[in-house]
């Protein structure tokens, strides 16, 4: 399907990164033939997502500040605040909220994941690893995304009938997010720094890019005080 030589440069990043906007069509146009060959064997779960559950995918990186620098380009190393989930949560109302992470950060003590199990009694799949989070995000048919290529691949992997909620970043993050837009149905993007909601990929692209560009007037200053009264976690002073 494709030459495994070829790579392409990821702007900014540095260093080559296949997860671009021309790969991101190509994922999509031959994901039939890749999830019948990268099919994995179902694994036993105590209990999966239902039809109205929604599952978090919350990618964050323990012990790190929010805010860092990677190549010169300063970047969100963070999910995305509060004021997100809640506004998905509130407006959908699902049966259950589970809740998927890295083991560390699994916790009452972690800034999202703690808030999520105490205002919506979010749960845990129980005894997971990473190949069982990943298949666990991939059965459900509601997903909420942190920027994360992990979370991006179970979501991929996911039926046409899931719907996605796909977080806007009002500064670049660790990875090329903006390129990464999944140009599919049934997505759900949220500008949630101004509060706005997209169904259009050309619009959302738009928005996102503009970020970068600093279109919207953002500054690091503006998402520094964001994050800290959003999140309200030591690990972003």
């Amino acid at each position: 399907m494709y030459q495994s030589d070829v790579t392409i440069e990821a702007p900014s990043l540095g260093f080559p990164y296949y997860q671009t906007r021309h790969y991101n069509i190509k994922f999509h146009q031959y994901r039939d033939e890749l999830c019948h060959y990268m099919a994995m064997k179902p694994f036993e779960y105590d209990s999966t997502p239902g039809d109205q559950d929604v599952v978090i995918y919350v990618r964050d990186i323990p012990h790190e500040s929010t805010l860092g620098e990677f190549n010169g380009v300063r970047r969100i190393y963070a999910p995305p605040p509060r004021v997100f989930y809640d506004r998905i949560l509130q407006k959908n109302h699902y049966e259950k909220v589970w809740v998927v992470g890295d083991p560390e950060i699994m916790n009452l003590g972690h800034p999202i994941v703690g808030y999520l199990m105490e205002k919506y009694n979010a749960t845990k799949p129980k005894g997971s690893n990473a190949l069982e989070d990943f298949q666990f995000i991939s059965l459900a048919k509601n997903i909420i995304l942190s920027p994360s290529t992990f979370g991006w691949w179970a979501a991929y992997f996911s039926s046409y009938r899931t719907t996605l909620h796909f977080p806007i970043m009002p500064l670049e993050t660790m990875l090329p997010w903006c390129e990464l837009l999944p140009g599919r149905p049934r997505v759900k993007y949220y500008d949630w720094f101004r509060s706005l909601e997209f169904d259009d990929i050309v619009q959302a692209r738009e928005v996102c890019d503009g970020y970068l560009r600093g279109r919207w007037g953002m500054s690091m200053m503006k998402v520094f005080f964001l994050f800290i009264d959003q999140l309200q976690c030591e690990h972003s002073l």
